[in-house]
């Protein structure tokens, strides 16, 4: 279950109720995540619904591995530390980070690759032809330009 926790900790939220909605978030089971953390899926219920139980350090790690989270979010969903004054990842790149976790280590290196190029594409004032440079001629054989938005055209311009 190597997804990233998306639900972020509320100051009026629990540690069960926080468990509980990442859990769901993330459209995992109470089975599967007990499965995951290596705890019984009775204790899961008990902590979700927080039954008396105070879960040790290790079990939060447990459960912050099997979530994709961190102990300090559910010591801040537990209220045992402060929340952030700001978060430090956004919603998108929460989520784009659960995504990249799950890819292989090609998959990931080729997200790296995309990413630097859309990066460097955003930062060029002038975009360069893909078909036709105005430096060289088209040769008798090129084929026409097409009309219409190019790949990286923005608002339909071609």
């Amino acid at each position: 279950m190597n997804r990233r926790a998306e639900a972020s900790a509320k100051p009026e939220m629990g540690l069960g109720a926080w468990i509980r909605q990442t859990r769901k978030d993330l459209g995992v089971s109470q089975r599967a995540l007990a499965d995951a953390a290596g705890l019984s899926r009775s204790y899961l219920c008990d902590i979700e619904r927080g039954r008396g139980t105070q879960p040790s350090v290790n079990t939060l790690d447990k459960l912050a591995e099997a979530l994709g989270a961190s102990r300090a979010e559910l010591l801040r969903a537990a209220g045992v530390i402060e929340q952030p004054v700001e978060p430090r990842y956004t919603d998108t790149e929460r989520k784009l980070l659960a995504v990249v976790r799950d890819l292989s280590e090609a998959g990931k290196r080729d997200v790296v690759r995309y990413a630097r190029f859309v990066h460097a594409d955003e930062y060029h004032l002038v975009q360069s032809e893909l078909l036709v440079t105005p430096e060289v001629a088209p040769a008798a054989n090129a084929p026409e330009r097409p009309s219409g938005p190019m790949l990286f055209s923005l608002d339909g311009e071609g």
